[in-house]
């Protein structure tokens, strides 16, 4: 039989070393706040830039004038924004007829202002648009179509979204 009253102590394990506890700190504060900082990115804590877009609504050509003014009400109170803007048949064919001619070619002969269709824009900033709300519009019979596009800040150009 062993006798356990003669066997030694075992001995009491060392105090940790003050430079491996400052280790150990300053790495569970660098985890720490790197997990804090990727639950914030991943969760949206980014502020969402403010984009510009432009609404178009294209109206049918047989449109009348108290028609068209039903619509832009019906756009302005949809789209906050800075006021409804008509481009008329004759800006469009103008446009058109740049166009045209900035590739060396002519219009054919059919196409005159008074096949164009006229157009009402709108243009409001945001950090998103809710295509949601032009439902209305696009089911409307006087609407021939409907065109939203984000305007990038720094060049001008547009992106079209389809909506």
């Amino acid at each position: 039989m062993i006798d356990l009253a003669d066997s030694p102590e075992p001995e009491a394990p060392s105090p940790p070393r003050p430079h491996r506890l400052v280790l150990v700190a300053g790495l569970s504060l660098m985890a720490g706040a790197g997990a804090a900082v990727a639950v914030l990115l991943f969760t949206g804590w980014r502020p969402t830039p403010i984009h510009q877009y432009e609404v178009t609504v294209v109206l049918k050509v047989e449109t009348t004038v108290e028609q068209r003014n039903e619509i832009s009400v019906a756009l302005e109170n949809i789209v906050p924004g800075d006021g409804v803007r008509l481009v008329t048949r004759e800006e469009t064919f103008e446009q058109l007829r740049t166009a045209w001619e900035s590739r060396n070619r002519d219009l054919p002969d059919s196409v005159t202002p008074a096949t164009m269709r006229e157009q009402l824009k709108i243009s409001t900033s945001g950090r998103s648009l809710d295509c949601g709300s032009l439902d209305v519009l696009q089911d409307d019979t006087r609407v021939d179509d409907l065109l939203v596009s984000r305007v990038n800040g720094d060049n001008g150009q547009k992106a079209w979204i389809v909506c």
